[in-house]
């Protein structure tokens, strides 16, 4: 909380230095800034206080939850902070803009510079905790559906809305208050993540200080900004409309679909992850669901949304149909089909969804590479520059679909007990255990695997999965081992030993295009930084 109420400080530092002449709009931004700052230092000096001495100091901590002691952990609580309350200022934005009436003319390119900067920072926050969690936690996989995950998702998916939205009404000036709910309601669900981490509310690895009565203040500072929200957003007049038609092949109606796609799956996160407490507040009976129920949810709403992806930027403005577009869409889309059948045939693939992923993937990509083309043709770098934000956003997203695609759908696990000298061969790679060995690390007792590994008799390197023993915490962790060829992971997991002193259990994961996951990613928050930067550049030309 010290670090939020910091980031708080440093954003509206940063929103003051970028708005150094004195106006109505800063002043009202800047105050209900100040109410959030009032909020937050109050429960983090009367409920949490870091500065709070203990008397009598003790001999020894407790130390640090193993799981959290890591690198990528230093790095992904503030990029996931710098998105969640990075939005604390597009949503005093979206405030201060409900009480001018009506609203001024750069309030769209002004609600965009705020929200491109947190979505991006929330990018990489999310990459970071996926990474980790893939190769911290042993279970090998990159996203569960835990509580926790799905509340830093959620701010993601609408700020991906928002985004989307912003053009749309930039062009038409149709139902402007549409983006602004969406800004205020971004920054009350990064309020309400930060409820469910600290409160106790749902059980999840990633909860800490799990305390209900400080959730129950932080459930009423929820409520409050929820209340503030509605209060302005429903009280504000709407000016008159006017009424904008616009054909069903048109840029409108996609960005339209895709907005109400992602706020969908928003959605659907939101009340799958209240539906097991209301049950057990209605019935007493515990339940949960599994990442099966999400699957089957969530994705069918993106499986629409990724198929329009692509096919956005090529639609005009109100007036379109589809024999303006299909000569030009006709190539990566037939391309991708020849693509995914191809790769699907020659790996087995024989179930629908991997052959709808891939093609998916490969039209993202494709679909994006043709329009960057497009707009060289039309006017050379100078275009691919304007649009080179959502170029690098769609192209990364095409590239993370395809590692999520290939982790999941040509993954191979093989578990077997092993003994000192004996080896295995595991999709193409010789893995030879030479010894078991016991080490003591500067704060927990680890036995460690040492294992050869050789392809077509050439040496690729040692690994040395673990089982670590923190005495102090009186907790245990797995520390995997990692190896990367190419693209593809080689996972391997130190398990128990058999009671029967036959050997140890190892586990061992294939992961082929996993690493495409984070790249793609991280190519998606890089477009949404250049998107930032080349705003600032052309603002301060102004």
């Amino acid at each position: 909380m010290l670090l939020w109420v910091w980031i708080h400080s440093f954003v509206g530092a940063l929103f003051v230095f970028m708005n150094k002449k004195s106006t109505q709009f800063a002043s009202n931004t800047l105050g209900f800034h100040a109410i959030l700052s009032i909020a937050f230092l109050a429960f983090l000096l009367f409920t949490s206080n870091p500065f709070e001495r203990l008397w009598p100091a003790p001999t020894d901590g407790k130390g640090l939850n193993p799981l959290l002691q890591d690198p990528a952990l230093a790095f992904h609580p503030p990029f996931l902070y710098l998105g969640y309350v990075g939005f604390s200022i597009c949503f005093c934005i979206s405030l201060a803009f409900l009480k001018e009436k009506p609203l001024p003319q750069n309030w769209i390119k002004t609600l965009r510079f705020w929200t491109i900067l947190p979505w991006s920072m929330l990018t990489i926050g999310i990459t970071l905790g996926s990474f980790w969690a893939y190769y911290e936690l042993g279970w090998g996989g990159w996203w569960f559906w835990d509580p926790v995950e799905n509340a830093s998702l959620m701010p993601w998916l609408l700020g991906t809305a928002l985004l989307h939205v912003l053009p749309l009404v930039q062009k038409n000036r149709i139902d402007q208050k549409w983006p602004l709910l969406l800004a205020l309601c971004i920054f009350n669900l990064s309020v309400f993540g930060t409820f469910i981490v600290r409160s106790g509310f749902l059980t999840s690895v990633h909860s800490f200080a799990l305390d209900p009565q400080r959730g129950i203040i932080l459930f009423s500072i929820l409520l409050g900004l929820l209340t503030l929200s509605l209060l302005h957003y429903f009280f504000y007049k709407t000016p008159q409309k006017t009424l904008i038609q616009f054909s069903f092949f048109s840029k409108e109606t996609s960005l339209i679909a895709q907005s109400i796609f992602l706020i969908a799956a928003s959605l659907i996160i939101f009340f799958s992850m209240l539906y097991p407490y209301l049950v057990e507040i209605y019935n007493g009976n515990q339940i949960s669901l599994d990442p099966s129920f999400f699957e089957k949810s969530f994705l069918p709403l993106m499986i629409p949304f990724a198929f329009l992806l692509p096919i956005a930027p090529f639609l005009n403005w109100r007036h379109g149909n589809f024999r303006t577009i299909k000569h030009i869409i006709a190539a990566p889309f037939i391309t991708a089909i020849i693509l995914s059948t191809i790769i699907g045939l020659n790996y087995n693939t024989t179930k629908f969804y991997p052959f709808l992923g891939l093609f998916l993937s490969f039209w993202c990509l494709l679909g994006t590479i043709l329009y960057a083309y497009q707009l060289y043709k039309k006017d050379k770098f100078q275009a691919i520059i304007e649009k080179m934000p959502m170029l690098l956003a769609h192209f990364g997203f095409g590239i993370a679909l395809l590692g999520m695609i290939g982790s999941t759908t040509w993954h191979k696990e093989q578990t077997l007990l092993l003994k000192e000298g004996q080896q295995i061969e595991f999709q193409g790679i010789v893995f030879k255990l030479l010894a078991l060995k016991e080490i003591k690390g500067p704060n927990y007792l680890s036995l460690m695997a040492d294992f050869q590994l050789t392809k077509n008799g050439a040496s690729k390197g040692i690994l040395n999965p673990e089982r670590r023993l923190y005495p102090i915490e009186q907790k245990s962790t797995t520390e995997i081992a990692l190896h990367t060829q190419f693209l593809n992971d080689y996972y391997l997991v130190l398990g128990e030993e058999d009671p029967l002193k036959r050997g140890w259990g190892f586990k061992f994961h294939y992961y082929p295009l996993v690493i495409l996951i984070w790249l793609g990613c991280l190519i998606i928050a890089l477009g949404g930084i250049l998107g930032f930067l080349l705003y600032f550049y052309r603002r301060k030309k102004q």
